[in-house]
């Protein structure tokens, strides 16, 4: 399914990395959501703020749609 990025296919735990990359989810909260989360924390390994909440967050309670 990872190849076919190129054709516009997604990948849930591909998502949540990059939500949490760029902070709006907290690294807990994604991996509880993760569909591997071992696999989720490898993808990971070389994001350094891993134990920092999302900046200006109140709840950690996510919307998906």
């Amino acid at each position: 399914m990872r190849v076919g990025d190129n054709e516009g296919m997604q990948h849930f735990d591909k998502e949540i990395e990059k939500l949490i990359r760029s902070e709006i989810v907290a690294l807990d909260i994604g991996l509880a959501y993760a569909t591997n989360s071992g696999n989720l924390r490898l993808e990971l390994a070389d994001f350094a703020p891993l134990e920092k909440d999302p900046p200006n967050s109140s709840s950690t309670e996510i919307e998906i749609e």
